[in-house]
């Protein structure tokens, strides 16, 4: 092969690198501070954010520093790592909107999580970004015009699922008046302090 023609082909191959690397469709991984925190069901059926535990049967989240807050997503033992020794910092891919912000400690392909249909209460999670925690809120009525926050929704057996999905999912939540006994229908993934139910 001639000399001219090696150069070329590098030239290539460094070009499409640089491309694939700036290329926003290609999500890079992320550094977010902030407090870790488990959100879970209490025994008497009530839905605290707690910035101290030693083991979560809920799911994790995060809230930032920049502002948002986030569910944590990773494989089973990531999230027993982190129900050991919880961080101020958590890496990974961003995704999501800003009621929805998810980040992926580890790669996931929703299209292969099961699709469920899931019955319980919707519970908001205003966030406190000075304490570094959120306040669990069964709303009323309609809560998209209040502060951007994340969701959840608990079963009666005590199961917790953070919700996701497109804008335009999560804002038909949010203005739905009916917060107890809904049933939301979409895709499940994840783990024990990690589970995701991506609605329709």
């Amino acid at each position: 092969m001639k000399k001219g023609t090696m150069v070329t082909l590098c030239l290539m191959v460094v070009f499409s690198v640089v491309i694939l690397l700036a290329n926003p469709g290609f999500p890079q991984i992320q550094d977010i501070e902030g407090n870790v925190i488990c959100v879970e069901v209490d025994e008497k059926g009530n839905v605290n954010g707690m910035d101290q535990f030693t083991e979560c049967d809920g799911v994790f989240m995060v809230v930032g520093k920049d502002g948002k807050l986030y569910t944590v997503y990773g494989t089973e033992e990531q999230m027993k790592m982190m129900a050991k020794s919880p961080k101020k910092k958590v890496s990974g891919q961003v995704g999501g909107s800003q009621r929805a912000w998810v980040i992926y400690g580890s790669p996931l392909d929703i299209q292969k999580g099961t699709q469920q249909s899931v019955t319980g209460t919707i519970v908001c999670l205003l966030p406190s970004y000075e304490k570094g925690n959120v306040t669990p809120v069964v709303s009323t009525g309609p809560c998209n015009e209040a502060t951007p926050h994340a969701h959840v929704i608990y079963t009666k057996d005590g199961q917790v699922y953070t919700l996701s999905g497109s804008e335009a999912a999560i804002s038909s939540i949010e203005k739905n008046p009916q917060r107890t006994n809904v049933t939301l229908s979409g895709k499940v993934v994840g783990n024990q302090g990690a589970w995701i139910l991506y609605v329709e």
